[in-house]
C-alpha cells in the first residue's frame, strides 16, 4: 500500500514538472524601438528577430534617424530564470547621420517571480562619440550623445509595462560606467522592463551594455533544479518498480 502511494505521488510530480517547464518557455521577450513617428516592435522569434534562440532578440536596421546594430537582448532561459531574473541588452553601433533625435529602447520579459526581499542590481556602461567634433565645428554646434537608463516591474505581467520604477541612472555622455541597486518583492507572473533613452545629435554613434538582475535568498527551484528533481523522481519510480517486480 505504501509503495503504491509512493508511485502515485511520483507520477503526479512527473506530470507537473513538464507543465512548469513549458510555462517558463512560453514567456516571450519583446523589444520596442521608437524615434519620432518611427517605431518597431520585435517579439522573440518573431518578424525582425535575427536570433532563433529562445530568450534572445537581435535586430539590425533603422528606426527614424538611427541605424545600425540596435542590439542583442537576452533573458531567460539564456540568462537568469523566473525566480532569479536577469535582462541584458547590448547595442553595438547606434549611428545618426544628417540629423539626430531621441531613441527610446524598451526590452523586457514576462513571467518572473516569485521573489522575496530581492536585491535589484543594474549596470550600464558604454560610450558616445560625435564625428562632428573632428569637423572643425565649434563646441556649441555639437550635440553630444546622452544615455539614460531606467528599469521597471509590473505585477500585472504586461509586456514592456512600466508600472513600478526600480532604478534610474543617467543621463551619461562620453565614456561611462555606472551601477545602481534597490530592493523588490513580487509574486509570480511579474514582468520586468529595461528602458534606455538616447538623445543624440547628427553624425554621432553610441554603444552600450545594460544589465538588470534581481537576486533573492528565498526562491523556488529554477529550471536547472527542476530538471534535477525530475531525474530524482525517475530514480525513485524505478526503485519502486524493481521492488514490486521482485515481490511478484
Amino acid at each position: 500500500m505504501a509503495e503504491s502511494r509512493t508511485i502515485l505521488l511520483v507520477s503526479l510530480a512527473l506530470i507537473a514538472l513538464p507543465i512548469a517547464l513549458v510555462s517558463e518557455a512560453d514567456a516571450a521577450a519583446e523589444l520596442s524601438l521608437s524615434q519620432g513617428t518611427s517605431s518597431v516592435l520585435i517579439m522573440d522569434n518573431g518578424v525582425g528577430d535575427l536570433d532563433p534562440q529562445i530568450g534572445s532578440i537581435r535586430f539590425n536596421g533603422s528606426v527614424g534617424a538611427f541605424s545600425g546594430t540596435f542590439g542583442i537582448g537576452t533573458t531567460k532561459p539564456v540568462d537568469g530564470s523566473a525566480p532569479q531574473p536577469q535582462l541584458t541588452f547590448n547595442a553595438l553601433s547606434l549611428r545618426t547621420s544628417g540629423q539626430g533625435g531621441i531613441l527610446t529602447i524598451l526590452f523586457g520579459d514576462t513571467d518572473f517571480g516569485s521573489v522575496s526581499n530581492g536585491t535589484v542590481s543594474t549596470q550600464i556602461g558604454g560610450t558616445t562619440f560625435n564625428f562632428a567634433a573632428q569637423s572643425g565645428l565649434s563646441p556649441t554646434d555639437i550635440l553630444a550623445g546622452q544615455v539614460s537608463y531606467l528599469t521597471f516591474m509590473d505585477s500585472g505581467n504586461t509586456p514592456l509595462e512600466m508600472t513600478t520604477a526600480l532604478t534610474t541612472q543617467g543621463p551619461f555622455g562620453g565614456t561611462f560606467l555606472d551601477n545602481a541597486s534597490g530592493n523588490a518583492t513580487f509574486g509570480p507572473n511579474t514582468s520586468l522592463t529595461q528602458e534606455i533613452i538616447i538623445a543624440q545629435g547628427p553624425d554621432a554613434i553610441t554603444a552600450f551594455r545594460s544589465t538588470l538582475r534581481v537576486t533573492s535568498a528565498l526562491v523556488t527551484p529554477d529550471r536547472g533544479s527542476a530538471i534535477t528533481l525530475f531525474a530524482a523522481a525517475l530514480l525513485v519510480l524505478e526503485g519502486c518498480r524493481r521492488r514490486l517486480h521482485a515481490a511478484s
